[in-house]
C-alpha cells in the first residue's frame, strides 16, 4: 500500500470543500425556485371592458370658403336696354355641349356610318365589313367514356381515390406502425450471455466459464405498457377512418363542383348561340332596311361577352376536373363522362338527429375517449415503476486451480431499493395528463357542435336560396314567354331590345339557380362530413329538385314562340 502524503491530502480536502460549497449553493437556489413555484397563482383570463376615455373637445369643421365667382369680362354695349343686353349675350355666348363622347374612349375615332351603297354587291360587302360575323363557339374535346364504357359515378371516383390516394396510404402505414409499437411494448427483455475468466495471471490456473444475465420485470409493467400502446393503435385506426371520411369529403366537393361546371358550360353555350343568332337577325334587318344600324352594334358586345362566358365556363370545367383527378391521386387522368346532375335529389337533415350522431360517433370524440384510457394506463405504470425489477446472474465455470478441476456455478440476483427515487414527479405528471385528457371529449363535442351549427346554418340558408332562385327563374320564364309571344304578334308594341333584355335576364336567373344548387350541395357535403357517413345518398330521406331550365329550347327570334323551357311549369 502506497502511503498518502500530506500535500496530496491537503489538495483533496480543498477540492472537497469547494464541491461542498457548490452543492450547498445549488441546493439553496433549487429551494428558492421551489418556493416560487408553490406561490405562483394562475388565474383565468378575463376580458374586462376598457374604461371609457374622456371625449376630446371636438371643434366643428371649418367650412372652406368657396372661391369667388369669375366675372365675365366681355364688354356689353353701354347704351342698351336690358332686352338688348340679353339678346347680345345669347348671340355671343355658346351653350355648353353635353353628351359628347370623350375622344379618349376606344372607338370614339370611328368614322360615322354613311348611307349604304345602292349597288347590292357593294352594299353587302359594306354591311359585312361593318358587322363582321362572330367567331364560332369554342368546342371542347368530348370526354372519354368511363372504364366500363359508362359514365363514372361518385362511388366510382371514391373507389379510385381509396386505392390511389397518398393520404390513405399514409394512414394505413401509421396503423401498421402502431401495431408494431404494441408488439414491441409487450416484448420481454432479452438475456445477456457472456464469457468470464477469473484470477487471470495469478497462477497456473483460474476459473473460466459462461453465464447469462436476465432482468425479470415485475408489477405487470409490460402489460401496462402494451395497453397504453394499444390505445395508440386504436387512435391510429380512427385516424384511418377519418382519412377515408376526409377523402370522401374532398371527392364529393370536387365532384359537385364538376357538375356545376358542366351545367355552366351547357347554359353558357346555349346563351352564346342564342345571342349570336339574334345578332345576325338584326344584321339581316339592317340589310333589309328594317332596323337602324346601331341596333346590331348594341347586340354585338352582348354576344362577345356571352362567348367569353362560355370560354370561362369551359376553363372552369377543365380546372374542376383536374382538381378531382388530383384528389383521386391520378393527376394525368383525362376527362371522362360523369353520371349525375346538379339538380338531382338532395338529402334532408334534421339538426337534433345529426347532432346526436355526431357527438356520439365522431372520430374526434372516440379518439379523445381512447386518450383518457391511455392516460390511465400511463398513470398506473408510473405508480408501479418504483417496484424494483430483479436482475438475475447465473455463471458456470471450470476450476483450473486444483484437481479434480470441477465445474462450479455462481448465482447472483439483485434489485434497486427505492430509497431516494419514488417516481413522484412522473406520477404527478401522469395525473396532470389524465386530467388534461379527461377534458378532451367535452372539448371535441364543443368544437363539433360549433362546426355543425355553422354547416347547418349554411344548409338551411342554401335550401331557402334554392327555393327563392327557382321561383325567380319560373317568374322570369313566364315573363319572357309572354313578352316573346307579344313581340311576334305585334312587333310595334314590344321593342326587340326588350326581348333581348328579357332573354339576358332569364339567363342570369338560370345561372343563379345553378349557383344556388351548387351552394346547397356544398352545405350538404359539409353536414355529411361531420356525420362521417359512408353513403351520402343513403343517409336519410331525399328531396326532389326542380330541373334546371334548358336554355336551348328558347324559341329563335324569327320563329313562333315555343313552349316553356323544360323543367319550368
Amino acid at each position: 500500500m502506497v502511503p498518502i502524503r500530506w500535500p496530496f491530502c491537503a489538495i483533496c480536502l480543498v477540492a472537497l470543500s469547494g464541491c461542498w460549497s457548490v452543492n450547498a449553493r445549488i441546493d439553496r437556489e433549487v429551494g428558492e425556485l421551489s418556493s416560487q413555484i408553490d406561490h405562483v397563482e394562475i388565474r383565468p383570463a378575463l376580458d374586462l371592458a376598457p374604461a371609457a376615455e374622456p371625449k376630446a373637445n371636438v371643434r366643428p369643421a371649418e367650412t372652406e370658403s368657396s372661391p369667388p365667382p369669375q366675372k365675365d369680362n366681355r364688354a356689353v354695349p353701354a347704351q342698351s336696354n336690358p332686352v338688348q343686353q340679353v339678346a347680345y349675350l345669347q348671340a355671343t355666348v355658346k351653350p355648353p355641349q353635353r353628351l359628347v363622347v370623350p375622344p379618349g374612349l376606344p372607338g370614339a375615332d370611328a368614322p360615322p356610318i354613311t348611307k349604304f351603297p345602292q349597288d347590292p354587291v357593294l352594299k353587302k360587302k359594306y354591311i359585312q365589313a361593318l358587322f363582321p360575323p362572330l367567331p364560332a363557339a369554342p368546342k371542347m374535346r368530348p370526354p372519354a367514356p368511363g372504364p366500363e364504357g359508362r359514365p363514372m359515378t361518385l362511388a366510382d371516383f371514391q373507389r379510385l381515390a381509396a386505392v390511389y390516394s397518398p393520404a390513405i396510404k399514409s394512414a394505413e402505414a401509421a396503423v401498421e406502425a402502431a401495431k408494431g409499437a404494441v408488439k414491441q411494448a409487450g416484448a420481454y427483455p432479452n438475456p445477456q450471455f457472456f464469457f468470464e475468466q477469473d484470477t487471470v495471471g495469478t497462477g497456473p490456473g483460474g476459473y473460466e466459464g459462461f453465464g447469462f444475465n436476465q432482468v425479470v420485470k415485475t408489477a405487470n409493467k409490460l402489460k401496462l405498457q402494451q395497453a397504453a400502446a394499444m390505445m395508440d393503435l386504436l387512435n391510429a385506426q380512427l385516424a384511418l377512418k377519418r382519412a377515408y371520411s376526409d377523402l370522401a369529403y374532398q371527392v364529393r366537393t370536387n365532384y359537385f363542383a364538376l357538375l356545376v361546371a358542366l351545367q355552366g358550360v351547357k347554359t353558357n353555350e346555349a346563351l352564346y348561340r342564342f345571342t349570336n343568332e339574334i345578332y345576325r337577325v338584326q344584321v339581316d334587318k339592317v340589310e333589309g332596311q328594317i332596323s337602324a344600324p346601331y341596333e346590331p352594334m348594341q347586340l354585338r358586345p352582348l354576344a362577345i361577352q356571352a362567348r367569353f362566358n362560355l370560354v370561362q365556363a369551359q376553363n372552369q370545367y377543365l380546372a374542376s376536373w383536374r382538381q378531382l383527378a388530383a384528389t383521386l391521386g391520378l393527376r394525368d387522368m383525362p376527362p371522362t363522362e360523369v353520371a349525375g346532375c346538379v339538380d338531382m335529389p338532395v338529402p334532408v337533415f334534421k339538426y337534433n338527429e345529426v347532432l346526436a350522431r355526431v357527438l356520439a360517433d365522431h372520430t374526434d370524440v372516440l379518439t379523445a375517449i381512447n386518450s383518457i384510457h391511455k392516460a390511465r394506463f400511463n398513470l398506473e405504470f408510473a405508480k408501479v415503476t418504483p417496484v424494483p425489477d430483479v436482475t438475475l446472474n447465473v455463471l458456470v465455470q471450470k476450476d483450473y486451480t486444483a484437481p479434480p478441476n470441477l465445474l462450479v456455478h455462481s448465482l447472483q440476483f439483485g434489485f434497486p431499493v427505492p430509497i431516494f427515487d419514488h417516481n413522484q414527479g412522473n406520477i404527478k405528471q401522469a395525473e396532470g395528463q389524465l386530467a388534461q385528457a379527461a377534458a378532451g371529449p367535452d372539448l371535441a363535442r364543443n368544437s363539433l357542435t360549433s362546426s355543425l351549427a355553422d354547416a347547418y346554418n349554411r344548409y338551411e340558408t342554401a335550401r331557402y336560396n334554392v327555393e327563392l332562385a327557382l321561383q325567380q327563374c319560373r317568374d322570369q320564364v313566364r315573363a319572357y314567354s309572354l313578352l316573346y309571344s307579344r313581340y311576334h304578334q305585334d312587333p310595334t308594341a314590344v321593342a326587340f331590345g326588350d326581348v333581348v333584355t328579357a332573354q339576358q335576364t332569364l339567363a342570369g336567373y338560370v345561372a343563379a339557380y345553378v349557383t344556388a344548387l351548387g351552394l346547397q350541395w356544398t352545405a350538404v357535403n359539409d353536414v355529411a362530413n361531420l356525420l362521417q357517413t359512408d353513403d351520402l345518398f343513403q343517409v336519410g330521406p331525399k328531396q326532389e329538385m326542380a330541373p334546371v331550365p334548358d336554355l336551348r329550347q328558347l324559341g329563335p327570334p324569327r320563329g313562333m314562340p315555343r313552349s316553356l323551357p323544360v323543367g319550368v311549369q
